[in-house]
């Protein structure tokens, strides 16, 4: 299946926010005032229902590209902030880039009541022109929660191996974003009696940010620290890869299930290093537990 979407139109003014507040998070995440002018093209392809065999497969992949044509408007036209070298409409910086993702699952039938069914996404987020640093915030990746890392709670993993105590500081709560993503999930579903199903369950993944167009003019050492543990190194991002396994309850109502998932962390790369593998530690506090209305994936 091929959609395209010639336009998504999303203002974003935030008036009346803590400026020092904001620029903290403008910084970490790239939340911030964004005139966003996206089109996307999504292929989607899905053979689950049409299949004979034990093995059917998902994929769907998309690329979205904002700015361009207001880029090529904004010669003279539009006003300039040179602090932060974007030219802005109305007071507020359109958006320029290109994100890219692709989704793909694999499912296999063991007998019948049985399926092995895993998952892959890779997702990233190329900003330019007029976003010379991190993309708008709500075009990054997070990690963590009931349909991605379960042994994290969303927005508390990544970018690579920030660290854990660095989430709340100051008053500031931080919610972990970045523009590049890598998940790899597995799961051995099974039926337990009828419409009460299980699963053993093994995530692995991060987020992490572009070694590119970071401001370090006036940063501190300890922010151009902060940098530096979340951005994405061939020789390195494997180290910062978060493991964690767990166990799956579902009760399949036919129409949806109701999923409980206990996600229980192997290898943490928020912690400290020599705390990393966390799993012989495992306690009923560290489980990480997961709500949710239908499968994962």
């Amino acid at each position: 299946m091929h959609q395209v979407n010639l336009i998504d139109f999303n203002y974003v003014y935030l008036p009346r926010i803590d400026q020092a507040y904001l620029n903290s998070l403008e910084f970490k995440t790239g939340f911030q005032n964004n005139l966003i002018t996206a089109t996307r093209y999504t292929f989607v392809y899905d053979n689950q229902k049409h299949t004979k065999t034990n093995r059917s497969q998902f994929l769907r992949t998309s690329i979205e590209g904002s700015g361009n044509l207001l880029s090529l408007a904004s010669s003279g036209n539009f006003s300039n902030d040179g602090q932060k070298q974007q030219d802005s409409i109305l007071g507020v910086p359109y958006a320029q880039y290109v994100k890219v993702d692709v989704d793909f699952r694999n499912y296999f039938k063991v007998g019948d009541e049985q399926q092995v069914a895993t998952r892959l996404f890779l997702g990233s987020t190329f900003t330019y022109g007029n976003t010379p640093f991190l993309p708008p915030f709500e075009k990054s990746f997070l990690a963590g929660g009931s349909n991605d890392i379960r042994g994290w709670v969303a927005y508390r993993l990544g970018p690579g191996n920030f660290p854990n105590t660095l989430y709340q500081q100051n008053g500031v709560s931080y919610a972990a974003v970045a523009p590049l993503k890598l998940l790899a999930s597995f799961e051995y579903r099974f039926t337990v009696i009828k419409s009460l199903k299980s699963a053993i369950f093994f995530d692995a993944g991060n987020i992490w940010l572009h070694n590119k167009n970071f401001p370090t003019d006036g940063l501190s050492a300890t922010e151009q620290a902060i940098i530096d543990y979340g951005v994405f190194r061939f020789n390195t991002f494997y180290k910062q890869l978060a493991l964690n396994t767990g166990i799956g309850v579902r009760y399949d109502f036919g129409f949806f299930a109701f999923r409980l998932d206990l996600g229980m962390k192997i290898f943490d790369p928020t912690e400290a290093q020599g705390n990393r593998y966390v799993l012989p530690n495992l306690s009923w506090g560290t489980i990480n537990y997961n709500i949710a209305l239908g499968y994962p994936f």
